[in-house]
This record gives C-alpha cells, sequence and structure tokens, in this order.
C-alpha cells in the first residue's frame, strides 16, 4: 500500500496552501522535496484539525468504495479530500 503522495499529486495543491496546511518550510522545488512528508497518518492529522467529525464519514466512504473497486488505495482517498481544503 502506498504511505505517501507522489510530487505530481502533491503540486496539484497551491504552494502556500500546501505549506500552511502540513506547516513546511518553503522551497523552490517543494512539491518534489516535500511529497514524503504528506502520509496516511498526517492527511489524517490535518483532516482531523480542519474538519472534525468528517474523517469517519470519508473512512466510510473509502470502505464502502473498496467493495467495489480493489484497485483504489487509502493514500489516494485521503488525498482527494485534503487537497481541498483551505
Amino acid at each position: 500500500m502506498k504511505q505517501h503522495i507522489l510530487p505530481k499529486q502533491f503540486k496539484e495543491m497551491d504552494e502556500d496552501a500546501a505549506i500552511h496546511l502540513f506547516d513546511l518550510v518553503p522551497r523552490e522545488d517543494w512539491y518534489k522535496y516535500h511529497h514524503k512528508k504528506v502520509t496516511i497518518g498526517k492527511m489524517i492529522e490535518v483532516l482531523e484539525r480542519k474538519e472534525p467529525g468528517n474523517l469517519v464519514r470519508i473512512l466510510l466512504s473509502y470502505e464502502d468504495h473498496i467493495q467495489h473497486s480493489a484497485q483504489y488505495n487509502l493514500c489516494d482517498r485521503l488525498w482527494e479530500y485534503v487537497k481541498n481544503l483551505r
């Protein structure tokens, strides 16, 4: 199972939002350097901080989704929610 997002996934998010959301140090190559810090655990922490109570709904929707598609990864599912947080 994939444990962190890929650089191209991280680039989907605005640099300032990413730095603020994940408490990162600004760098020119921020998405290449910091993508390994955006793990499943870190995304869960961010979701709990930004949207308390929504984590259960997200995990239940993931559980429902994997019953229909074994190819979908928890890391990717969490990223779909986190990348749209502000």
